[in-house]
């Protein structure tokens, strides 16, 4: 029978500074990442898209109402990086246009909307087989460009 030693002190710190991180993405991260555009998708299907004043929102996984078109935008540009990194084609091109026609308030068919979900189903595949560290690489660089675009550098380089 094995005796069950106590760990090494120093094994006991270097474990609390620096906690193991799991290799992939949980059911629990997909739930988020994915709610919101399942929840747009079912408002679609059902006809309806909410407005504030003139612009189409959606509900976050927050809880809260943001545009629809930047979060489309910015939510297809991480999962482009993020195939990119792994080395899986992926076009994300007509996602980009349903958000265009939202926007643009241009009426939406049931195909339009079929075929933003079948790439919805791809992006899950991508989403559960990437590992956390390129997943929270790609999502940071997202949230670099956003702020270089709303500090007005990438106009003035």
């Amino acid at each position: 029978m094995p005796i069950n030693l106590a760990r090494r002190p120093v094994d006991i710190g270097i474990a609390s500074a620096f906690p193991m991180l799991p290799s992939t993405s949980s059911v629990f991260d997909m739930a988020t990442a994915f709610g919101p555009l399942d929840q747009l998708l079912a408002d679609l299907y059902a006809g309806e898209v909410a407005f504030h004043g003139p612009t189409p929102v959606m509900l976050d996984h927050d809880g809260s109402y943001g545009e629809i078109v930047p979060s489309l935008l910015g939510w297809t540009s991480c999962m482009e990086r993020i195939a990119r990194r792994l080395d899986i084609p992926l076009d994300l091109g007509p996602l980009r246009r349903l958000a265009k026609r939202i926007e643009a308030g241009i009426l939406i068919d049931v195909a339009d909307i079929d075929r933003a979900a079948a790439l919805i189903e791809r992006c899950r595949a991508v989403f559960m087989a990437c590992p956390v560290a390129v997943r929270k690489a790609a999502t940071n660089d997202e949230f670099i460009d956003i702020e270089i675009e709303a500090l007005g550098l990438r106009e003035a380089a």
